[in-house]
């Protein structure tokens, strides 16, 4: 079974200044702090090719869990990712994202396909929350609020 999320942010910066923070790992492990800490990011951008393993730790709280992810392309052009993750309890999760201009600064679209098998509907709702939960982070970090 393969759930799909599929969100869309608005913010109000150029596409490259979104891109810069989107592709940052420190910017990630900063975004998404509330929900999931990551230990053992690389440092610096994502890049093509990229392949490595961290340990995820929800809320901070819960104990560690192994977690692998694989940069399939990082197309600074387009100003696309796509990844390919697995780990803490999920067979395949492939996340693709795509910042584009807007007449009112940047649009960011996040698209994830997630199979977890029987836990899929659950990692798909946490997948919801958590990349919404990015949002007002990286709205501060991009100092527009």
């Amino acid at each position: 079974m393969v759930g799909t999320v599929i969100l869309t942010f608005e913010y109000p910066v150029p596409a490259s200044q979104l891109w810069a923070c989107v592709t940052d790992y420190a910017a990630l492990a900063a975004v998404s702090r509330r929900f999931v800490h990551f230990d053992g990011l690389p440092r610096g951008r994502v890049q093509a090719g990229q392949s490595f393993d961290v340990q995820v730790r929800l809320f901070g709280c819960l104990p560690p869990q192994p977690y692998h992810m694989d940069v399939l392309e990082a197309d600074e052009t387009a100003l696309r990712v796509r990844s390919r993750e697995s780990g803490a309890g999920v067979t395949s999760w492939l996340h693709s994202f795509q910042v584009s201009m807007t007449p009112g600064g940047s649009r960011l679209v996040d698209h994830i396909e997630i199979d977890a098998g029987w836990r899929t509907p659950i990692y798909t709702a946490w997948a919801r929350m958590l990349y919404k939960g990015r949002h007002k982070p990286r709205l501060e970090l991009l100092g527009v609020v």
